[in-house]
């Protein structure tokens, strides 16, 4: 129980370092929802990023305005 609000709080398991693969105990700490979002915050707009210049990269050169107007590039004669 949340001990201002009363209301039942279920806890999880944060990785601190963002790697689910590093099960350390050093690296796990329980959580609530609300804590474990605000702590993982930075990391998520971080991923965020890079996924949107990751797919920007991958676009050929021609097609980056077609990307951005959300159009089919034109293929020329």
């Amino acid at each position: 129980m949340h001990p201002v609000s009363g209301s039942r709080v279920i806890l999880g398991a944060a990785h601190l370092d963002h790697r689910s693969e590093n099960v350390s105990p050093n690296n796990l700490q329980a959580w609530c929802q609300r804590c474990h979002l605000r702590y993982d915050h930075p990391h998520h707009l971080a991923q965020i990023k890079a996924n949107r210049l990751a797919r920007l990269a991958a676009v050929p050169p021609g097609s980056l305005l077609a990307l951005l107007l959300g159009t089919t590039p034109d293929r020329g004669p």
